[in-house]
């Protein structure tokens, strides 16, 4: 539970969640706080970041999970459940000096020497590689054995970020590795509409907190695409219109709890609400969609620069919408349908990816439109 593990503490966490991870989720759905009401050093590496044992205890107050076992002792306490709340808090906070020290521009943390690189990479490096891959795999079997279990699928999902971002940042140091693992992970995390609308969890938290990370990485030359796919994807987490207040409640505004600081050390305390903002600001495809077809309805005319006619499947349903017989073309998908609504045919690898994406299925068969517009 230290700080610095040795490597066969790091390996040997990564083979018991690989079998025993769905023992604890239970602490893995706890929201996450951070002391900010208390009087803490100025020295950033002592800050804590907490899931607070005493106002959150694992086996008080909470409705046991299916299939989970109460461990509990006999005097109501469980000392096991109460190390997995010290490991979590090293998952969320662990690597703030190596944080700070990047954004100071320092080097000595991070490299002793110019050939530092070469020099660190080890045997260990490949093993932690290796485990997490395997820790990885095993995680993907429950999520999918999870499917039907909704708050067993949560802590899963957040054991495989906490986990995952950890290993990536402060056992590998691969921050564009972190990257690449974090936009994945809101992609599939996002499209499950598990968010918690009457009480806070850690995965909704997550959510609206990687999206506000992923938000501040975007690439300014690509306009308003990415964010207005984040934007989607918040949608379909919520099964709906996202609620401001639900997101920037949710949201992890000290950047040091959690992985924000690690990959942005510029960023401050108010840089992820901003971020989150502007996304929740565009428009999503789906709503663009809709008001389209309202539009055409009316016989009005439809803009063609927004963000949805943009792609070349986007412009092409355009020039049909402004046509006057556009109602035999295009109608609206049936829900939660992955195949042309006109002529029932399944879709081809690249026309399903792009239904799924934009919101837009073309049919290769009858050449028709079928329109997502379903939260």
């Amino acid at each position: 539970m230290r700080r610095d593990g040795t490597d066969d503490d790091i390996q040997a966490l990564l083979d018991y969640f690989s079998v025993q991870a769905d023992k604890h989720l239970r602490i893995f759905n706890l929201p996450v706080a951070s002391d900010d009401g208390e009087d803490t050093p100025n020295d950033t590496d002592e800050q804590t970041v907490s899931v607070r044992i005493e106002d959150l205890a694992p086996m008080s107050g909470l409705e046991p999970i299916e299939g989970i076992a109460n461990a509990a002792d006999s005097a109501g306490h469980d000392h096991f459940e109460t190390a997995m709340l010290r490991l979590r808090r090293m998952l969320l906070g662990h690597g703030r000096k190596l944080a700070l020290s990047r954004s100071e521009g320092a080097d000595a943390v991070v490299a002793e020497d110019e050939d530092s690189d070469e020099h660190r990479r080890t045997t260990d490096d490949d093993a932690y590689r290796l485990g997490l891959e395997d820790f990885e795999r095993s995680l993907d079997q429950m999520i999918k054995d999870a499917a039907d279990r909704l708050e067993a699928l949560k802590g899963l999902l957040v054991i495989q970020l906490e986990v995952g971002m950890w290993m990536r940042l402060h056992r590998l140091d691969d921050v564009d590795g972190a990257r690449e693992f974090l936009g994945r992970w809101f992609v599939n995390a996002s499209k499950r509409g598990l968010a918690n609308e009457d009480s806070m969890s850690a995965l909704t938290q997550h959510i609206f907190t990687s999206a506000a990370i992923l938000a501040a990485f975007a690439d300014i030359s690509s306009g308003t695409t990415q964010l207005v796919a984040l934007h989607d994807a918040l949608e379909r987490f919520c099964s709906g219109a996202v609620d401001k207040q639900l997101a920037i409640g949710s949201l992890l505004h000290d950047p040091k709890t959690g992985f924000a600081s690690t990959l942005l050390p510029e960023l401050d305390a108010h840089a992820l609400e901003a971020a989150l903002t502007g996304v929740l600001t565009k428009r999503t495809r789906r709503s663009q969609l809709e008001d389209a077809l309202h539009l055409a309805e009316r016989g009005e005319e439809i803009p063609k620069d927004w963000e949805v006619f943009c792609s070349p499947l986007g412009q092409s349903l355009h020039g049909k919408l402004t046509k006057p017989n556009w109602r035999k073309q295009i109608k609206r998908a049936i829900p939660n349908y992955q195949a042309c609504s006109h002529c029932w045919c399944r879709y081809p690898a690249q026309e399903l990816n792009q239904f799924q994406s934009q919101r837009i299925g073309h049919c290769v068969q009858c050449k028709k439109y079928s329109l997502d517009i379903e939260p």
